[in-house]
């Protein structure tokens, strides 16, 4: 997740298939076209690297990233992942007790 009013930085989501899986490669969709998402090869075989990034995080978002593998000759099962950018902070920072004590 990315805090609102923070970077929109990319995250990385590590995807590893079990060896018994033949999975070729994956392919990334986000409901949300405010985001965006990339696959690049993993360190090793059957491993990928999920890049998802908000194109902002001046408000709140939420998307589901569908992850599905590409596998021949077999329907494979559906992944997904949430992302989500919370709510910017309210202006400034709360005053504390005693500042607002009544004397």
């Amino acid at each position: 997740f990315w805090k609102g009013g923070d970077a929109a930085s990319t995250k990385t989501i590590t995807v590893r298939a079990d060896r018994d899986f033949p999975a070729r490669n994956i392919k990334v969709t986000p409901s949300n076209p405010q985001f965006t998402a990339t696959v690049a090869p993993g360190d090793e075989s059957g491993q990928w690297k999920i890049n998802v990034q908000p194109k902002s995080t001046d408000r709140p978002l939420v998307a589901m990233l569908t992850i599905q593998p590409e596998v021949p000759n077999i329907a494979p099962p559906v992944f997904y992942a949430n992302l989500t950018v919370t709510a910017p902070p309210l202006g400034g920072s709360s005053p504390s007790p005693a500042t607002n004590a009544v004397r």
